[in-house]
């Protein structure tokens, strides 16, 4: 309503001016108020044109870079801007609507400092260009977005603005452009450190556990080179006229599991994923079978048998959006699963009494357990002492993450 009214009020404008210059010509009738009225005339006429322009014949397109993006690198993005009908426009103001996800701006070599002041670096992202499009039907804008952090960050929208020499009509749109911006997790240099019943990284691992034959058939599958001939399955082979050999349970077993708690989006939280995703991409290149699960949402798992491109699409839009407030509830209903694993290594920033009660029973049934805290030293209460007390008791080992351990540009994650 209130743009059909300033439209209005611009027309109204601009036509008591034409019928003043008119009138001013008719009565006076020299050569100097002619002239002065056919001089305006064409500014006035364009002002009428301008003034009824429609903005919905732009059409915008935003492509964004090919490749892999890491959480603190730059992102350079296009937009490409187009319209049907030629109009003098002077100035284009170019607004890109960037999200909230988008106001932390990321370098990696300030963990330390982000953890410790949440705030650090914390500001809304402004991307605002202007161009002179005159006459031309197709423009193409560039801009970067540079320290970005991890997530799949929404970029909607696209705000264009129009203005005459003078400034006197305005005019604007908002055009719905939707793409999807990924982030993946930045790479941290780990190094794993073993307990004496697992071999070095490197190797392929054997477990007590994994030594054992089972004798119980799960499945059966195609028969490949290196299979004993006393696992095929003689009647499926005639059945499929290929060869098919019995599948164990010892097949499907799994070395261990890296879990994931946390529901508020902080730098811990970040820290906490990208500690996880590189330990388990370093496991899998040495061979290891590693499952994972964000324990604060159900439907976050990730197999044994998932591929690097499944565990970087996952952690890369992992976010705590509706998650669960605590990891109790996922410790719980993955019991029995859990059970299985030789080893767990639990990253979170978060602990409570609930979670410590999992533990607990979970410690009776898994003997290598690592719980790897993360929070600024400031933020640590006597109630989280408590809670590290309690985890030793239960023979789970507790490692306290700060701003200190943070700025080392080595970490070791035990196992």
């Amino acid at each position: 309503m209130r743009r059909i009214v300033l439209t209005v009020m611009k027309l109204v404008q601009i036509l008591t001016l034409l019928i003043i210059l008119f009138s001013y010509a008719m009565f006076q009738g020299g050569f100097v108020s002619w002239f002065l009225f056919y001089a305006v005339l064409p500014f006035l006429l364009y002002y009428l044109v301008f003034l009824f322009y429609p903005m919905g014949d732009w059409r915008a397109k935003r492509i964004l870079p090919q490749g892999s993006i890491k959480a603190g690198q730059t992102a350079n993005i296009q937009l490409e801007l187009s319209r049907r009908l030629v109009l003098p426009i002077p100035y284009l103001i170019i607004e890109e609507h960037a999200p909230k996800s988008l106001d932390v701006h990321f370098y990696q070599r300030d963990w330390a400092r982000l953890l410790s002041d949440p705030n650090y670096l914390n500001r809304k992202r402004v991307i605002k260009k202007m161009v002179f499009p005159h006459i031309e039907k197709r423009i193409t804008l560039d801009y970067s977005l540079d320290h970005l952090p991890r997530g799949e960050h929404q970029l909607d929208q696209i705000e264009l603005t129009i203005t005459d020499w003078f400034g006197v009509i305005t005019k604007k749109t908002t055009l719905s452009v939707q793409s999807v911006l990924a982030v993946e997790p930045a790479d941290l240099p780990i190094q794993i450190q073993w307990a004496n019943h697992w071999q070095q990284v490197g190797e392929k691992s054997t477990t007590p556990l994994q030594s054992q034959q089972s004798n119980i058939v799960t499945g059966i599958r195609e028969y490949v080179p290196g299979d004993r001939i006393s696992s095929i399955n003689w009647k499926a082979t005639a059945r499929t006229g290929t060869f098919m050999t019995k599948e164990y349970d010892q097949e499907q077993h799994f070395d261990g599991m890296v879990l994931l708690g946390g529901s508020e989006p902080n730098i811990a939280f970040e820290w906490n994923l990208a500690v996880a995703r590189m330990l388990i991409f370093v496991l899998k290149q040495s061979g290891h079978t590693v499952e994972f699960s964000y324990l604060n949402k159900a439907d976050h798992w990730l197999g044994g048998q998932a591929n690097e491109e499944e565990l970087v699409k996952l952690f890369t839009s992992l976010s705590t959006d509706q998650a669960n407030s605590d990891f109790a509830y996922g410790l719980h209903i993955d019991q029995l699963k859990l059970a299985k694993a030789s080893f767990i290594v639990l990253f979170t920033n978060q602990l409570t009494e609930a979670s410590l009660e999992q533990l607990r029973l979970l410690s009776h049934q898994v003997k290598r357990i690592q719980l790897y805290w993360t929070k600024a030293i400031d933020q640590h209460t006597e109630q989280d002492k408590i809670y590290l007390r309690s985890l030793r008791s239960y023979n789970i080992d507790t490692h306290t993450i700060t701003e200190h351990e943070l700025k080392s540009g080595q970490w070791v994650v035990s196992i």
